[in-house]
């Protein structure tokens, strides 16, 4: 199981394991909480994508056949380099800004 070891200086808890499945879940469940409290929409979209992706990586090593992204490619005809860079627009909210927009443009759909 790919387990990630969590060690900073002040948190509150050192040292302690998380492995992807179960990061994934902590941040869609943010995610989801924000966005029923009306909270911040790019703090919920950035912890969406971030788990959407994790899940993603997880199905394609354990199950590929299952895999959403390659269906999904498959169905609109798009590349893998279009497909990702449409799927991943939100998540990479600082590359947004960077790739030549209008500074007033919004980075989030309406």
């Amino acid at each position: 199981m790919n387990r990630s070891r969590v060690n900073e200086p002040d948190s509150p808890v050192d040292g302690f394991e998380v492995d992807k499945m179960h990061a994934a879940h902590r941040q869609l469940n943010v995610a989801i909480r924000l966005y029923f409290g009306g909270d911040d929409p790019v703090a919920v979209f950035t912890l969406a994508g971030a788990a959407s992706m994790v899940f993603s990586a997880l199905v394609e090593q354990r199950c590929p056949e299952n895999s959403w992204d390659k269906h999904a490619q498959e169905v609109t005809n798009l590349t893998p380099k279009d497909y990702y860079s449409v799927m991943r627009r939100v998540p990479n909210l600082p590359q947004a800004r960077g790739q030549g927009s209008r500074r007033d443009a919004p980075l989030l759909p309406r």
